[in-house]
């Protein structure tokens, strides 16, 4: 799941809860989809950093941003359908 060194370890919020890293990184990119479609890379980074400031969960943003990006896509179809029908 998270491949950082041994001397970085699982956030204990997340331990407490039995939070797994992909899922919560993947709801939380969905989440952030729906409220700030559109965002630049940068920003997203921006985004990822404020939620996940610890650590371990830095190799987490790669699946953030694909997810992201997948749960944005209804959003860009619906626009698109929307601008051709009219």
């Amino acid at each position: 799941m998270n491949a950082i060194s041994s001397s970085c370890t699982r956030p204990e919020s997340c331990e407490s809860e039995g939070l797994d890293c992909v899922c919560c990184v993947r709801a939380s990119a969905r989440h952030i989809a729906r409220l700030c479609p559109g965002l630049t890379p940068a920003a997203l980074r921006s985004v990822f950093a404020r939620l996940y400031s610890q650590e371990y969960c830095e190799t987490e943003f790669l699946a953030f941003e694909l997810e992201y990006a997948r749960a944005g896509r209804p959003a860009v179809v619906r626009a698109i359908t929307a601008t051709t029908a009219a």
